[in-house]
């Protein structure tokens, strides 16, 4: 009797554990804070009604905080992954996520989920993270992303292109307006949840108060991040062919004021690479620049080049800016193809703790390779499928019209004191001997720079006609301008109407292919006439 009871229980739970790894699983991600636990316990309770699985709620399998790819080698690990239909990534605001968490004294607990890597020891943001006393005051202080919230949310954006199942992002704040849409996601009855009025009581109001000097911080920080979020929406679905987000991509050799037009395109919500250069795509030369796109849009990410725009100014201006924050050797790492030899005058300058402007060019060294990063992109702009504005930094306040023009954009997105002049703390006159120092070695580059303008467009490849009307304040010059052809080097824009070499060449090939066509018919006819005819 009890060896057919212990036979009837092993059986049973081979049956049920059976029917546990045949069930459909749908992931339910979040960054941690306020809402989370009570919305994710509403989406789960409606998925077990509807006969499927969710990871757990309280994070015993490690499937509730983790980055796209740590997620996956767990699901692989525990022979899952083929179960999952779909995914729910909840977020909030970043700054009452990071009060919450300090409120509940969780930071560190969630942070070692969130981040890719633990702080290091010292860090700030170690400091903050491993102190259970912390405040909102000090988090805000530390200006670092202590979740890492921002690649959190980056890797399941890129992971769903290749993610085997959709992924619903959903803003925790205002996902009970959002009932029918999880429903129709999840193909789960309306009516397994609660009602919208209910779901917003449960998931509670706005996170702790934080004082306004921390807000401000924190939203400085977190920038980037929510825009991303106001660009996507309180709720999207990605699945693998959803198509890249057009952007555009904002690039200088550095100390041109680029980070400070980053931040003016994004507060117009145009969606921009990162104002803190995170991805990479700020300062590269520009075949370095379209690899790194490439391999970027490989990895999953949503990024596609609406167009281009590079910033530039006086060159010794951009050097002395570099130096006033002590960032030279790092800069030339970014706009160098490689890096000078230790016995040159480059490097004992670029590592020189105390180096000026002067010392600079006295060297009479371009050591940031300014005027090969520039016709790096004077050369790739004609041959690109984007188009290309190259804009005076200095001067972009008198360009707002045209810029607004540019992007497709109307000109009241941009901010009033955008149209005014800034003075940058860079731009003192230099000594007249050092002055003929920069002229010696920048004097091919500002030459070519001055006779482009302060607002040059180089069209799309295929382009037939400018894109802006005849009607604008600023002259625009066509890539065929005689300063490049100074500079030692041609620009075609294929397709142009300002391309004589394709004008000329097209016609030709099209006579001569017609031309080889007729003879090659004549000549088929002419064997068929004489050809022998057998004898009987």
């Amino acid at each position: 009797m009890l060896g057919l009871i212990f036979l009837l229980f092993v059986a049973s739970t081979a049956v049920a554990r059976c029917e546990e790894t045949s069930t459909p699983l749908v992931l339910v991600v979040c960054q941690g804070g306020p809402r989370t636990s009570s919305l994710m316990h509403i989406i789960s309770d409606a998925v077990r009604r509807a006969g499927m699985q969710t990871n757990d709620l309280y994070d015993s399998d490690g499937l509730k905080h983790r980055w796209f790819a740590a997620e996956m080698e767990v699901l692989e690990r525990a022979r899952m992954s083929e179960r999952v239909t779909a995914a729910v990534y909840l977020y909030d605001d970043p700054e009452n996520i990071v009060a919450e968490l300090i409120q509940r004294k969780w930071l560190y607990s969630v942070a070692q989920r969130t981040r890719s890597l633990v702080a290091l020891v010292a860090s700030p943001a170690y400091n903050v993270l491993r102190n259970e006393q912390a405040t909102i005051d000090e988090a805000a202080a530390a200006m670092t992303d202590l979740l890492e919230l921002e690649p959190h949310f980056d890797s399941w954006v890129a992971g769903a292109r290749t993610a085997g199942f959709p992924i619903l992002f959903l803003r925790s704040a205002t996902a009970w307006q959002y009932l029918a849409n999880i429903s129709s996601f999840l193909n789960v009855p309306l009516n397994y949840f609660p009602p919208p009025d209910a779901v917003r009581g449960d998931i509670g109001g706005a996170g702790p108060e934080i004082p306004k000097e921390a807000l401000d911080r924190l939203q400085a920080t977190y920038l980037q991040l929510r825009i991303k979020y106001e660009q996507e929406g309180d709720a999207f679905i990605l699945r693998h062919d959803t198509p890249p987000r057009p952007a555009v991509l904002v690039v200088s050799v550095g100390g041109e004021g680029t980070t400070s037009f980053i931040d003016m395109l994004t507060r117009a919500k145009i969606p921009c690479n990162h104002i803190w250069d995170d991805d990479g795509l700020k300062h590269r030369w520009f075949g370095a620049e379209m690899a790194l796109v490439q391999r970027l849009q490989q990895r999953g990410h949503r990024f596609a080049i609406k167009a281009v725009i590079y910033l530039w100014d006086d060159p010794a201006h951009a050097v002395a800016s570099l130096i006033r924050r002590g960032w030279l050797w790092d800069q030339a790492e970014k706009t160098r193809l490689t890096m000078p030899q230790k016995q040159t005058d480059a490097y004992r300058v670029l590592t020189s703790e105390e180096v000026t402007a002067e010392q600079i060019a006295a060297t009479r060294s371009d050591v940031l390779e300014i005027e090969g990063h520039f016709t790096s992109w004077m050369r790739g702009a004609a041959t690109a499928d984007f188009p290309t504005l190259f804009l005076r930094s200095s001067t972009r306040w008198k360009h707002i019209d045209a810029l607004a023009s540019f992007l497709h954009v109307p000109p009241n997105v941009f901010p009033e004191d955008s149209r005014q002049e800034h003075t940058r703390k860079s731009t003192r006159p230099l000594a007249p001997e050092i002055a003929a120092m920069v002229e010696e070695t920048f004097g091919n580059l500002t030459t070519m720079q001055k006779s482009l303008g302060e607002f040059y467009v180089v069209p799309r490849r295929g382009t037939l006609s400018s894109l802006f009307s005849s009607s604008l304040s600023d002259p625009l010059v066509h890539p065929t301008h005689p300063a490049l052809s100074a500079a030692g080097f041609q620009v075609t824009v294929a397709g142009s109407a300002h391309s004589d070499t394709y004008e000329v060449l097209y016609p030709l090939l099209v006579v001569s292919t017609v031309a080889l066509l007729a003879l090659s018919l004549a000549l088929v006819a002419w064997i068929l006439r004489h050809r022998r005819r057998p004898s009987i």
